[in-house]
C-alpha cells in the first residue's frame, strides 16, 4: 500500500485547531496572532528577524553577573574572603566584550569607564 504525503493549507490548520477542544492557553494565544496578523507572525515567530539590542539592559545585566561572581569566587575560597578589585574589574570586562555586539562603539567605551569608575 502506498503512503501520499498530506498537505495541510492554513485553513485546514485553524480548522484543526478549533475543533480541538484541548487546547491549551499559549496555543490559543500563538492561533490568534497568525490570524489577526500572519506576516507579522511569520516574521516574529518563524523567521526570527534580528534586532538591535538596548546597551541599558546589558550593561546592568553585566554588573550583575560580575557581582555575582565576585560572590562565588568569594563562596568558593577557603578563607571565605572577597577577591581584590582586579577579579570584579576582569569579570565585568570579560562580561562587557561578550556582550560587545549590542553596544555602539561609543558606547562600549562609555559604560567600561563607568563600570570602572563605579567599581
Amino acid at each position: 500500500m502506498e503512503t501520499k504525503p498530506v498537505y495541510i493549507d492554513l485553513f485546514d490548520i485553524r480548522n484543526i485547531y478549533l475543533n480541538n477542544w484541548n487546547i491549551c492557553i499559549v496555543e490559543c494565544l500563538r492561533l490568534k496572532q497568525l490570524f489577526d496578523s500572519p506576516r507579522i507572525f511569520i516574521s516574529d515567530k518563524v523567521v526570527k528577524v534580528p534586532s538591535a539590542k538596548n546597551d541599558s539592559p546589558w550593561h546592568l545585566e553585566t554588573w550583575h553577573y560580575s557581582l555575582r561572581r565576585l560572590f562565588e569566587r568569594m563562596k568558593e575560597s577557603e578563607d571565605k574572603n572577597f577577591p581584590n578589585i582586579e577579579v570584579l574589574l576582569y569579570d565585568f570586562a570579560y562580561d562587557m566584550h561578550r556582550n560587545e555586539d549590542s553596544f555602539t562603539e561609543k558606547q562600549f567605551k562609555n559604560r567600561m569607564d563607568l563600570g570602572k569608575t563605579n567599581f
